[in-house]
């Protein structure tokens, strides 16, 4: 259920006939069908899904109070959440004849999904397919099924970082055959992908598996990105909310003749519903809280003594990077302009809503910011450092607590903590091991936007969260200066994925490596430029949305 994945060897069919991948589980719903209603669904509904698991899911969600136990909505409809879906895509332009070696790059795709949904097959490698290039797209298990860390051989933490290994050795082993070099993988990712694919630089079991690294909207140091090291109290959380360790007791350590071994064998006898519905009340219960309610669900440290495998996941990512141990991959980070605007209006409705703090005035001027301060793990006993953000990313707007006037702040401010500053971080310190490390803002406003694909919205979205990946795979149709935004955008990763750095002499504007001096960085836009002083950049961005 939740341990180490292995590659299967064996013949996908029993009488050696090919395998046809057209059986509705191979379109790999990962979280997002419900089997009453979506399950047999036609390729023509498969946007109109895929737009639900993008956008993010804002009906059917489960009250916060009074549910006690998981197990007692079984009547719900049952949401699939299956480990039958480790399977990959491949897109290559070329199929090598016999004995030959086309050697071509191999973008490696992760795709995001908050840890919790999303599959790889809709990111289709038409863009990329115009270069000689090898575009594996993959899945991982997902929620509990991908996270779950007991401490313990079978429940070890980090099993959607393990399916990615096991996907990335079957790449090295069998991509030579679609015209792939396995001495050449990038590892591209994005949003929750993007933070898998950061997090390979500080595995020692990823070392010689990749050569570079693309993060688009996600960073392993983010807050969100990490579990905090202690994490067991979350995952036990999650195990008493499936009603499998009714012992939980909120702030106490669990007894030390706990038996995790139980613990874990109840979870795996446990329905896939079940599991979802404990993880989901989990997440909303600690946002209502002022948390992010991500502990349960991403990467974790394997500290237990109990765990004898090999472990993904020895020390929190920002101590291996302090130390300069990480993987010396080759690295792009970047984010978009309004990157934070989704995770605001979670924060919106999931905190300020549901604890009726919007039109407080009182809370939004003297405690609204140090509880994000909170959030994000900084320590602020002087006030001095939420005296300092508020006047950046607020100005006047601080003096009166009007959640209006101080909207643009929190979209800022959302969009730095969350994705802008993580990824600059890690460009910033990474470069020290390999210089060839480079950071981009995507800050172009196209014709299409996810802002259209999830009905009214009382947050203003500009670009945000995922626009960008319309313009590396085919979401939405390429019209106008698009096309040439997305041409651009696409022929820097090709570039990336051939020698390392986006730059390869062509009619592309240089893109300058990261600089202690200047701070230099891509601006993407109708026309590209480049920028300096990066952190700059990131003030007053959502003024023009709201």
């Amino acid at each position: 259920m939740t341990q180490p994945s292995v590659l299967r060897e064996d013949p996908l069919t029993e009488d050696g006939s090919d395998f046809l991948a057209i059986d509705p589980l191979v379109v790999c719903p990962q979280g997002m069908f419900t089997k009453a209603k979506d399950m047999n669904a036609s390729t023509a509904n498969l946007f109109n899904i895929l737009k639900k698991g993008l956008w993010k899911w804002t009906e059917d969600e489960d009250p916060i109070d009074n549910q006690p136990n998981a197990r007692e909505d079984q009547n719900k409809p049952n949401w699939q959440e299956t480990e039958d879906c480790l399977v990959l895509n491949i897109n290559t332009p070329k199929i090598p004849a016999d004995g030959e070696e086309l050697k071509m790059p191999v973008i490696f795709f992760i795709h995001g999904g908050s840890s919790t949904q999303v599959w790889g097959a809709p990111f289709m490698g038409h863009k990329f397919m115009k270069h000689d290039v090898v575009l594996v797209t993959i899945n991982y298990r997902l929620g509990v099924l991908g996270a779950l860390n007991l401490g313990i051989d079978d429940a070890p933490g980090n099993a959607a970082m393990y399916d990615t290994l096991t996907a990335l050795d079957w790449v090295h082993k069998y991509i030579h055959h679609f015209g792939g070099d396995k001495d050449r993988i990038v590892v591209y990712g994005h949003s929750a992908g993007s933070m898998m694919a950061s997090m390979l630089l500080f595995s020692p079991l990823a070392e010689g598996k990749f050569t570079g690294v693309i993060g688009a909207s996600g960073s392993a140091l983010a807050t969100w990105g990490t579990a905090e090291y202690n994490s067991l109290k979350h995952h036990l959380e999650v195990c008493f909310l499936a009603g499998c360790y009714p012992e939980f007791v909120e702030g106490e350590e669990p007894a030390e003749n706990t038996d995790y071994n139980a613990i874990y064998a109840c979870m795996r006898d446990t329905e896939e519903g079940v599991l979802r519905q404990a993880l989901s009340r989990y997440s909303n219960k600690h946002q209502k809280a002022g948390g992010l309610g991500f502990d349960a669900k991403v990467p974790s440290v394997q500290h237990s003594p109990l765990i004898t495998i090999p472990k993904f996941l020895e020390e929190m990512p920002a101590e291996i990077l302090m130390k300069g141990k990480q993987n010396p991959a080759n690295l792009i980070m970047g984010a978009t302009r309004h990157d934070g605007s989704f995770a605001f209006e979670d924060v919106y409705k999931k905190y300020l809503v549901e604890n009726n703090l919007v039109d407080d005035v009182d809370f939004m001027k003297n405690d609204l910011l140090n509880q994000m301060i909170k959030i994000m793990k900084a320590t602020d006993k002087s006030g001095a450092f939420q005296h300092i953000v508020g006047k950046t990313y607020f100005g006047d707007a601080m003096k009166n607590g009007k959640f209006e006037e101080m909207l643009p702040g929190l979209i800022d401010l959302t969009s730095v903590w969350g994705f802008k500053a993580p990824a600059w971080e890690l460009v910033e310190k990474h470069a020290s091991v390999n210089p060839n490390s480079f950071y981009y803002a995507f800050d172009f406003a196209g014709f299409w936007s996810t802002c259209d694909m999830g009905g009214e919205s009382e947050i203003p979205c500009g670009v945000p969260h995922i626009d960008d990946m319309s313009f590396t795979f085919q979401i939405f149709p390429i019209i106008n200066e698009d096309y040439q935004v997305a041409e651009r955008l696409v022929k820097y990763f090709v570039n990336f994925a051939y020698n390392g750095t986006p730059n390869n002499g062509s009619e592309l504007l240089f893109w300058e490596p990261y600089d202690p001096m200047t701070h230099p960085f891509l601006k993407i836009d109708a026309t590209d430029s480049i920028g300096y002083e990066c952190r700059d950049s990131w003030i007053d961005n959502a003024l023009e949305i709201v």
